[in-house]
């Protein structure tokens, strides 16, 4: 009866929140392709990043990484600069990284820093040019959320599928 007590317990303690904070964060985010176009050897991204009243942790971020993915074999992919949401005490962490070292220098190479507010929706207006590949051509489009804690370790994780095939038009 002991073992059966402590197990629940471990269940509703560890994995119950997790599964919460996970399902909430994947139907929060979401993604709108506005152009793909191809200059040159150049592919220009406009996507726009919506969080719906993205609920994030005192003491973690969601980190949101833009991902082109081969559709053949999904052996190739380019990972974007990510968007990072962090909670009330992450964002205290970082608002001190900037005082000290600087905005570009605390935001290192992630694309944007959000405070997480749960009370609005907040969009991410994401524009990227990339140096186009062959397999780029109608190659699909995902975000990878994942919720990291007080010591950036990996708790929960997501994958949304923004667009199965990303249409890239030449200008």
């Amino acid at each position: 009866m002991r073992t059966l007590l402590y197990i629940i317990t471990c269940f509703i303690l560890v994995i119950a929140p997790n599964m919460q904070a996970q399902a909430p964060a994947q139907k929060n985010v979401t993604a709108k392709v506005n152009r793909s176009d191809l200059r040159g050897n150049s592919l220009n991204l406009d996507v726009d990043v919506r969080l719906n009243y993205l609920d994030v942790g005192r003491y973690e971020s969601l980190k949101l990484t833009l991902v082109l993915r081969d559709n053949a074999t999904k052996k190739q992919i380019v990972r974007l600069p990510a968007i990072i949401v962090n909670g009330t005490n992450k964002r205290q962490m970082y608002d001190r990284a900037v005082e000290i070292l600087g905005k570009e220098a605390a935001k290192g190479k992630n694309y944007a820093v959000l405070k997480c507010d749960k009370g609005v929706i907040q969009f991410v207006p994401y524009r990227r040019t990339i140096a186009f590949k062959p397999w780029m051509n109608n190659c699909q489009l995902v975000i990878i959320g994942e919720v990291k804690d007080y010591n950036d370790k990996t708790v929960s994780g997501f994958t949304n599928v923004i667009q199965q095939r990303l249409p890239v038009t030449r200008r």
